[in-house]
């Protein structure tokens, strides 16, 4: 049983904030303290670098993944600090919830959408054929995306487009699902959740399909 103050994530941010402010070594201390549920290989890299060890991680890159994991623990009447990086975790606030957990869910910042002339620019140069790929390097952007050609009436001609002449890369596991919901299904995942291998993945993309 994971007991109050546990917290999932953490940012760099925080933790400066935290030295500015005198409290560098309580916020450790306290991070030590508790129990740690984290999400990503760069989150658990960061801990790692504080001396703190998880005690919950994902077993795949995903939210889903630390759900999974969290089923292990009672959270009944638990104390959870959610940090969140700025995009919404429903299925990890359902998971709580659900678990008569106590939370309370932070945002350090926002993902904001880009303006509207580059989205309609990225729109015209995917339906007049000038672009084959395109890398989306969080899940907020496919949702950027989708939401502005369905305001526009294109969502499905850029969902076609997908699965037929314009190949969708995503960085990993979270990017991916959030590409899924919106309906493409033909999607290039790297093994490791980085910029440089979602190039080299898009790269054997073509060499296996040549």
């Amino acid at each position: 049983m994971l007991p109050e103050g546990v917290t999932l994530g953490i940012l760099a941010s925080v933790l400066y904030t935290s030295f500015l402010l005198g409290l560098a070594d309580e916020f450790l201390s306290s991070l030590q303290a508790a129990n740690i549920a984290a999400r990503g290989y760069k989150t658990v890299n960061m801990l790692k670098k504080l001396g703190v060890t998880p005690t919950v991680r994902d077993d795949d890159g995903s939210t889903a993944g630390l759900v999974r994991a969290l089923h292990s623990f009672s959270f009944e009447g638990k104390h959870v600090a959610l940090q969140l990086h700025g995009d919404p975790a429903p299925k990890l606030i359902d998971f709580l919830s659900n678990q008569k957990a106590q939370f309370k869910e932070i945002l350090p910042y926002q993902h904001i959408p880009p303006k509207a002339e580059v989205m309609e620019q990225l729109i015209n140069e995917l339906t007049s054929g000038k672009v084959d790929a395109v890398n989306f390097t969080s899940a907020p952007q496919a949702r950027f995306l989708f939401s502005f050609a369905k305001e526009h009436g294109q969502a499905d001609h850029i969902r076609e487009l997908f699965e037929s002449s314009v190949v969708a890369v995503a960085v990993g596991k979270v990017t991916a699902a959030a590409l899924k919901e919106e309906g493409v299904d033909r999607i290039v995942i790297p093994d490791q959740e980085r910029m440089g291998s979602a190039i080299v993945a898009l790269e054997h993309y073509y060499q296996q399909r040549d």
